[in-house]
């Protein structure tokens, strides 16, 4: 088994093999690998490879963390169905349609979310339209796809973020109070031209 990250290097790997084992076979020095290899050993494990060429276990790491997970599908809990989404989209649309079937069969929690998030749009964004719906999709499927692009430890507290802004504005302010000052001390006049 070989192991890499790509589709293309897994079947330039899948194909390096084959060649390197048919120069081997037809005793041609070829690009040197398996040179220690005899022609008719090379030959030996050139033909089952040749025969079942789909058993050639040269993958990459995500096809074979999938095998994986689907050996054990259900020791770890999971239907050995189960599909692999790599799309943010394709993760992000059912959930997002049943988070608004909820909101409307009255999930009151939900409901004062969509609601923040619709007053955030018109009122602090002053968007406007018809397609709020859909700003608020292309928004959310946004911040998706950066969670999924940039996997860290998120700082969620309303609190902590507060805290933290207010450290940072109250250090601009003194920057700009030092600033100030240091202007009217010095009595900065414009360059003669």
């Amino acid at each position: 088994m070989a192991v890499t990250f790509t589709n293309k290097a897994a079947a330039e790997m899948k194909e390096r093999v084959i060649r390197s084992l048919k120069n081997r076979a037809l005793d041609i020095e070829g690009d040197g690998l398996g040179a220690d290899w005899k022609p008719l050993d090379a030959k030996k494990q050139l033909i089952p490879i040749l025969q079942r060429y789909n058993r050639l276990n040269i993958r990459t790491i995500d096809s074979l963390l999938n095998l994986l997970v689907r050996i054990f599908a259900l020791e770890l809990g999971l239907s050995p169905e189960f599909e692999l989404l790599f799309e943010p989209q394709a993760l992000f649309e059912p959930n997002f349609n049943k988070f608004l079937a909820q909101c409307e069969e009255g999930d009151l929690l939900r409901k004062e979310l969509l609601d923040d998030a619709v007053d955030s749009l018109v009122l602090k964004e002053e968007k406007q339209g018809f397609w709020l719906a859909e700003q608020m999709r292309m928004r959310l499927l946004s911040i998706l796809t950066h969670v999924i692009d940039h996997p860290a430890e998120r700082l969620t507290d309303q609190e902590e973020i507060a805290g933290l802004l207010q450290i940072e504005f109250d250090a601009f302010q003194k920057a700009v109070r030092d600033y100030q000052h240091s202007l009217m001390q010095t009595s900065l006049r414009p360059r003669p031209t």
